[in-house]
């Protein structure tokens, strides 16, 4: 696979550059750019017209790629979307990679239901990193070995592994003997030189596997990630969801650890109760991601608002993958400002630079993973 380029896109605000190879985002103003590209004519720019007080493209896309899944976990976001079973093909997968490649989108996450499931991935994988995305993808990690070396012997840039507590937590929530093959495939990719991050989806039942499982994160030198659950989905019907001072006091705790690898908590994820007391520096991740960093395209093609905006009710799909996809970006940003207008204030005076500002001064879930 060819080495992959910097990436650098003009914004309304001056500039992104990305480099791939690290998976750093650094910000430049106006001045910084023209210094930047004074000192250097190698790297394309590229132009996409920015609209004041949103990005000229998102930062990342979530595409849907498969609509079949080996588990039936008690917290699946899907839950009661089973019913699906179109998948979109190779062919139009390689169209929605060529138009976020040329609008300078950074990262593709594959997934849908559960991204190995489709006997093509490896070769999905291919086509998105010729078109200079990183491909990231989210997974369960239970699979035959045949998939698991097929995984890991892919050009996968990152692998997010969800491991939902210690054997008993974990395989009450996704199955006997899931929390066992899921390790192996750490270990596999891992040595495979691969980037791993263990994905925790934490409930009151599992609190009590959260010291252990960041010892497992760095024995097999993982990162980790703690997200609560929401209450969408099949986790609806469950029982002892953490509610709002349960997730700060978490929050404030995980802030606390000085440990050998990233641990990050985001609680982002608990639309619509996110509106209620989002603040910048209560969070590691990108803030009202929907219509401002990211979309997400489904596995029948429509294109939605990826964020918190897309567990809204009545958030109707932007269009499908058969339509120009920087149309439906620049849709998404009126979208997008309609809501922050109905949530009030605090959600309408939150502007791009104060995210972003804050957002760029630490490691993020999103791009940057060196360990200090």
């Amino acid at each position: 696979m060819e080495k992959q380029k910097l990436s650098f896109r003009h914004e309304y605000f001056g500039g992104l550059l990305y480099d791939p190879d690290i998976w750093t985002l650094k910000a430049f103003s106006k001045s910084g750019v023209q210094e930047f590209f004074g000192m250097t004519k190698e790297i394309p720019l590229i132009f996409n017209n920015p609209k004041t007080g949103f990005l000229s493209a998102p930062l990342k896309v979530f595409v849907a790629i498969s609509a079949s899944c080996n588990l039936r976990c008690k917290h699946c976001m899907v839950g009661k979307k089973r019913t699906q079973t179109k998948e979109l093909s190779f062919s139009s997968l390689k169209k929605v990679f060529k138009q976020l490649g040329q609008m300078g989108v950074f990262e593709v996450r594959l997934g849908g239901f559960e991204p190995t499931a489709r006997k093509d991935f490896d070769k999905i994988f291919e086509e998105a990193k010729k078109n200079n995305l990183t491909v990231s993808i989210n997974t369960n990690g239970v699979c035959a070995d045949e998939i698991r070396e097929k995984l890991a012997n892919s050009c996968v840039d990152k692998v997010h592994v969800s491991l939902d507590g210690l054997e008993k937590n974990h395989d009450y929530i996704r199955g006997i003997g899931s929390f066992k093959r899921a390790i192996e495939t750490i270990k596999l990719l891992k040595s495979k030189r691969k980037y791993v991050r263990i994905v925790v989806c934490l409930y009151k039942d599992n609190l009590c596997d959260v010291d252990e499982l960041i010892k497992i994160a760095e024995q097999l030198d993982c990162d980790i990630k703690f997200s609560p659950v929401s209450k969408i989905g099949s986790a609806e019907e469950m029982q002892g969801l953490l509610d709002r001072q349960e997730n700060e006091l978490l929050k404030t705790k995980m802030d606390l650890f000085k440990k050998k690898v990233n641990v990050f908590f985001n609680y982002g994820t608990m639309a619509p109760d996110f509106f209620d007391y989002c603040d910048i520096s209560d969070f590691d991740s990108v803030i009202c991601g929907a219509g401002r960093t990211q979309l997400r395209i489904e596995n029948n093609g429509d294109v939605i608002m990826a964020g918190c905006g897309d567990l809204l009710s009545g958030v109707k799909p932007l269009g499908n993958v058969k339509e120009s996809f920087s149309a439906m970006w620049e849709k998404s940003q009126f979208v997008m400002e309609e809501l922050m207008k109905e949530r009030g204030q605090k959600c309408s005076s939150c502007s791009l630079e104060s995210v972003f500002g804050a957002w760029l001064k630490k490691p993020t879930p999103a791009f940057n993973f060196w360990r200090e």
